[in-house]
């Protein structure tokens, strides 16, 4: 009877000892954890025996040239890659030596290091960018790594032709019709967590200083958002603020980012697209929190910054952030927990940040990808299956999943810190688009953290507010006279264009109060009671006798009718109102269609009512 013989990995005969009878280097690999065991489950239930197989001969290939011992004990293999030959070979004898090498680090490194260069930059790009499509993978590897199997008109079958992408995932959907399918590969979660741990460079480069080149621009809005944050109360407290389905009108967002003084990324463009995003980025955002706790007090603005930052309304990241691309709407791009997940990975790595330095946006991403737990689907915000399933074009073609990051992941992202430049929590570098189909937001270069960014984001305890005037500091009211002058202080008045909503510029910064003009666009007595509020804690906190005494009058024009009754339209009027009762009396259409009564009533035609109503309010009275 023949004596058996015992053999390594490889088949290579071992000595009694069960040494390797040969001079190859040792290579010393860590053998079970429970780490190892993880991946060992994960593996077993997402891949077949036959892609395990074409993994396990890539393994085979990769280490042939070395004898292979456990860390541990380096006089012994280790017994689950000796497993891999015993007959029978099992789905098991595959997975246990797969996993072994996938589900440590140190032994994935050895793996990695014996790719050829074509493959690993495959790894690499699908890494970054989550999905390359077939004709990619094979432009990068070199040689044919995705084959097609079979050519029809509508569809065509891709398989994995290498062995050390067998373990990637594979796709195709249609993007059109007529041109048939588009395929693409991606690694799946646990493998990109793998290569993320592992492989991927994490070193950032920050720097202390720029170069301008001359073309590139700055921005900075610290010195500006308190005084902005207040006013962006105030215009809301008015009622000026409106909301669509998730976005704002652009007639809106202009007036107000006027009446802010918000200065702009592009000032000086003549692209509808970018001489107002910063106001299309901030206003929408900002507006749509609650800042009723910050009251006439700006005193701790950065406080309610804080709250804007770890409370994005995701509501409002929307298509005008996507505007290169047509046919976007939101149901298509995003699930909202992944949105969500997204903006707190990009807080999480601003925490990272060195305070003072720039980092490059490609550094940055490095600090997005360190986070412990973070995933390809943080990363890539946007959804695959959404994408693949809408009808959204670039530059007149479908949007093709590839395409998702430079086009979805980057903008959106890029686009959050440059929100977070309007809020003045970053200083920003970038360029002018150099055209108008580029992703308007992937014109960011570079960003450094501000002093109030360093204390949102957790870098110091304490943050020194830059010099504010209050805001009755730029006002001087006359107290015999319903006069304003606005006043100017270090060359500016941001609250001045609030004056224009109760009273009219007589010139020379001097504004005039008047019942109309105090009236205006007044509903009821609501409005006027917040008007008197913003004058009394922002113009003057102790307005004199004859500003006591106007407003007065206005509530007295305000509901001076009462309804009793139903039926015939009965209403009271309030005593003392002696210029109602001789509007009451003179005007020839209300004269027509009322009755006078007992007791200062009135009885009005029900179908009369609205225009008795219109009538009364041309006199200056709201019904």
């Amino acid at each position: 009877m023949a004596k058996k013989i015992n053999r390594d990995l490889f088949g290579n005969p071992l000595d009694e000892n069960m040494n390797v009878p040969d001079n190859r280097p040792v290579l010393l690999l860590n053998a079970m954890s429970e780490d190892i065991k993880k991946c060992y489950v994960h593996l077993t239930s997402t891949h077949t025996k036959v892609t395990l197989e074409k993994l396990c001969e890539a393994i085979k290939n990769a280490f042939r040239g070395y004898v292979l011992r456990s860390k541990s004990n380096p006089s012994s293999p280790i017994p689950q890659l000796l497993k891999l030959y015993t007959a029978p070979r099992s789905k098991d004898d595959y997975t246990w030596p797969a996993a072994i090498i996938l589900g440590n680090d140190d032994n994935f490194r050895e793996f990695f290091k014996t790719f050829p260069q074509g493959i690993k930059r495959v790894w690499e790009q699908c890494y970054r960018q989550g999905y390359i499509s077939d004709i990619k993978a094979n432009k990068l590897a070199g040689e044919p790594v995705v084959s097609a199997d079979s050519r029809y008109f509508y569809s065509r079958s891709h398989t994995i032709s290498h062995n050390l992408l067998s373990v990637f995932n594979i796709s195709s959907y249609y993007y059109h019709y007529f041109t048939g399918m588009s395929t693409y590969i991606w690694m799946p979660r646990y493998l990109w967590n793998i290569y993320n741990r592992a492989i991927a460079d994490k070193e950032t480069h920050p720097i202390d200083n720029l170069d301008n080149d001359g073309k590139m621009l700055f921005y900075s809005n610290e010195q500006n958002i308190g005084e902005q944050l207040f006013l962006l109360n105030q215009i809301k407290e008015q009622g000026e603020v409106e909301f669509g389905a998730y976005k704002m009108p652009a007639t809106a967002t202009k007036k107000i980012a006027k009446q802010l003084g918000l200065n702009e990324f592009f000032p000086c463009s003549n692209s509808k697209e970018l001489k107002q995003m910063a106001a299309q980025v901030m206003i929408p955002s900002l507006a749509a929190h609650n800042f009723s706790q910050m009251g006439p007090n700006i005193n701790q603005y950065w406080e309610i910054i804080a709250q804007c930052v770890h409370n994005v309304d995701v509501n409002y990241i929307t298509m005008e952030w996507l505007s290169h691309l047509k046919a976007v709407k939101r149901d298509n791009l995003f699930y909202e927990s992944k949105l969500s997940q997204a903006i707190d990975n990009i807080t999480d790595a601003l925490r990272l940040m060195t305070p003072g330095k720039w980092f490059s946006c490609d550094d940055f991403d490095k600090l997005r990808r360190s986070i412990t737990d973070v995933t390809i689907d943080t990363i890539m915000v946007a959804d695959s299956n959404f994408v693949a399933d809408s009808r959204i074009c670039l530059d007149d073609e479908r949007l093709r999943v590839e395409e998702i990051y430079d086009n979805i992941t980057v903008p959106v992202c890029k686009g959050l810190l440059m929100l977070f430049a309007t809020y003045g929590l970053l200083e920003i570098a970038y360029y002018v688009p150099a055209t108008a189909i580029e992703p308007r937001f992937n014109c960011l270069e570079y960003l450094r953290l501000t002093k109030l960014g360093e204390y949102v984001f957790g870098h110091t305890a304490t943050y020194e507010a830059p010099g504010m005037h209050k805001p009755t500091e730029y006002f001087e009211v006359d107290p015999e006279r319903l006069i304003i002058r606005a006043l100017v202080i270090d060359g500016k008045n941001p609250y001045e264009p609030m004056l224009q909503n109760f009273a009219e510029p007589i010139g020379a910064q001097r504004y005039r109060v008047t019942a109309d003009s105090f009236m205006a666009n007044c509903k009821g007595i609501d409005d006027i009671m917040r008007k008197w509020e913003f004058f009394t804690h922002n113009v003057t906190t102790e307005p004199s006798a004859v500003w006591k005494s106007f407003y007065a009058g206005i509530e007295n024009r305000c509901y001076p009718l009462l309804s009793p009754g139903k039926g015939y339209t009965v209403m009271k009027i309030l005593p003392g109102n002696n210029d109602l009762l001789r509007i009451l009396s003179t005007d020839k259409y209300i004269r027509e269609h009322t009755i006078r009564a007992e007791r200062n009533h009135i009885l009005i035609e029900t179908k009369a009512l609205a225009k008795v109503k219109d009538k009364l309010r041309e006199y200056g009275y709201l019904i």
